[in-house]
């Protein structure tokens, strides 16, 4: 498993150090810390004046030290450990380096805490999560008691579609906690109509898409034995998809929800009606962002 860690020496960064720490990979990991040093590629330290350089240099020097300690904290843990200190946009340097390095996974923090932080365009943690093709877990600080350990409730929303298969794949990746439980959550969207004859049809066909979303449930549950120690499925039928799952898991407590990413084109991935960018911005816990992980074209021959 290949986990590049985004880390700045912010309480955000630290705590999805710590959240890493606590997790146990199925495959041997390899880990690649990076840190940004937030200058745009048009200006350069040369296009600063002295003050503000010197500044920036002493950023870079505590960062390289931070890089230096983090690495030192999963020398037991993981097979290799690299460190990569960076100058230019966050978002874009990151990106960068796992698409570079051939990242499975990002881990990193969410930098925003308050509502009005959570919705900017242009945070990091928003950034990467749309662009990238890795799979990323964004990284919410739990709960003080529950600090010092592995996520142990975790939830998967399913849309029904073939694409669940990945989110189970992602789970399976990580050993969890012998008490871990998981939800497994498909959210039907409603829809609000006023003629009677419509409302009738629906309702036959929202009895039809509840049982099909009930079976699809319980054969994805299948798949999941041996990875938890308990899991159940709910079927929700709500008008907002997003608001409905974020909902759920407050209400069971979750430490981590699984999310897919099934629009793949650019255009699809900046709407921001999406399920997933709905939970990663409004979610009270970590987020993961499952991906499918594109297969390289073979390099031709000469």
């Amino acid at each position: 498993m290949r986990v590049l860690l985004a880390t700045d020496r912010s309480e955000s960064s630290d705590s999805a150090t710590d959240y890493l720490e606590h997790l146990q990979f199925v495959e041997p990991m390899a880990l690649n810390a990076i840190s940004c040093v937030p200058v745009t590629a048009s200006v350069g330290f040369s296009g600063l004046p002295p003050v503000v350089q010197s500044v920036m240099q002493e950023e870079e020097s505590l960062l390289r030290e931070h890089l230096g300690s983090v690495c030192r904290r999963f020398e037991n843990r993981a097979e290799s450990t690299e460190q990569n200190l960076v100058v230019g946009p966050p978002g874009y340097e990151i990106r960068s380096e796992a698409d570079k390095w051939n990242a499975d996974l990002i881990v990193m923090g969410a930098l925003g805490k308050s509502m009005m932080e959570r919705v900017v365009l242009g945070s990091v943690s928003d950034f990467v999560a749309t662009h990238t093709s890795s799979s990323v877990l964004v990284v919410r600080p739990p709960k003080p008691e529950l600090a010092e350990e592995p996520p142990r409730r975790i939830m998967i929303a399913l849309d029904g579609s073939e694409d669940d298969k990945q989110l189970v794949e992602f789970l399976q990746s990580i050993r969890w906690p012998t008490n871990a439980e998981l939800h497994l959550v498909h959210v039907i969207e409603d829809l609000t109509l006023y003629r009677q004859d419509l409302i009738e049809h629906m309702d036959q066909h929202w009895k039809q898409e509840r049982e099909t979303s009930e079976q699809h449930a319980h054969e994805i549950q299948k798949t999941t034995e041996g990875a938890v120690a308990s899991s159940k499925t709910a079927v929700i039928v709500n008008a907002h998809v997003g608001e409905a799952l974020v909902q759920y898991a407050d209400r069971h407590q979750c430490d981590l929800i699984i999310v897919g990413d099934h629009h793949r084109n650019f255009l699809n991935r900046m709407l921001l009606g999406s399920v997933s960018r709905f939970v990663l911005r409004y979610a009270h816990c970590s987020v993961a962002i499952a991906r499918q992980k594109p297969t390289p074209e073979p390099t031709p021959s000469s």
